[in-house]
């Protein structure tokens, strides 16, 4: 067996009297003692640091709003469904620019060298619709001249549109065979396609005849006793202008006995 140096012990009250470690063993029992203090302390921690929940971090995602886009709302009625109707009975109240125009025998009627125009005192409040007028050219004020019109101007937002009848010529021969000519086009006519304005031939005499303008859209057609003779649709719009719906007529002697606006 190996000796035991004496000298790494000595005496200690605490102890009893027993001997104790010295010098180097000291040193070493010390460590051991500190390890043992702090080894609960550590378990401690790592217990804590084990049990300790960290916040979690919150992803904000946007949300998108969806976007509300105005819409038009635009009425319907069924097809045919009568919106106006003249009533010439009390005159020409509630009509505008009604001068140069009159009302004889409950018709009405105009004689006029320049232009004059007359709105009727209705606006309407659909996009397909009908106006339908019975009229009779008198007779010219001048010869080979003179025109009558049924007609809306454009809108900012809506293109207009004219129809009618121009040129208007007397029951003279003709020897280069001019005619009257019918037509229906865009208000402004830059909204056309390019040669797809096309009036044609038309003779009204002096009979009364019914002139119809149809509005469907952005297409307009006028007929003429319920024949269709001419057609034209805007570029630029969907729908063409709802009013004021307006007659316009210069150089002849014009009578409207009827006049109607019937939903499409």
């Amino acid at each position: 067996m190996l000796a035991r140096d004496e000298t790494d012990f000595v005496l200690s009250p605490f102890w009893g009297g027993k001997k104790l470690p010295s010098g180097g063993a000291v040193s070493l029992l010390r460590q051991m003692v500190y390890v043992m203090l702090l080894a609960p302390l550590v378990l401690m921690c790592a217990a804590c640091s084990s049990n300790t929940t960290l916040p979690q971090q919150v992803k904000h995602t946007p949300t998108t709003q969806p976007v509300q886009r105005a819409t038009a709302t635009v009425s319907t009625l069924p097809e045919g469904t009568l919106l106006y109707r003249a009533n010439w009975s009390r005159g020409l109240a509630g009509w505008q620019g009604a001068q140069g125009w009159k009302i004889e025998q409950g018709q009405l009627t105009t004689q006029s060298n320049d232009p004059v125009v007359i709105a009727i005192p209705y606006t309407v409040t659909v996009p397909n619709y009908a106006i339908e007028a019975r009229v009779r050219i008198v007779r010219l004020l001048h010869r080979d001249s003179g025109y009558f019109s049924i007609f809306t101007k454009s809108t900012p937002n809506k293109d207009g549109y004219q129809t009618g009848v121009s040129d208007l010529k007397g029951a003279e021969p003709r020897p280069n065979g001019s005619h009257p000519q019918a037509q229906a086009f865009i208000d402004p006519m830059s909204s056309m396609y390019p040669g797809s304005f096309k009036p044609i031939d038309y003779e009204p005499h002096f009979d009364w005849h019914t002139y119809r303008v149809e509005i469907q859209g952005s297409q307009v057609s006028f007929l003429i006793d319920g024949v269709e003779v001419s057609t034209a649709n805007s570029t630029m719009t969907d729908t063409l202008s709802n009013g004021p719906i307006s007659l316009g007529s210069e150089m002849i002697v014009i009578q409207i006995s009827d006049l109607t606006v019937t939903a499409l």
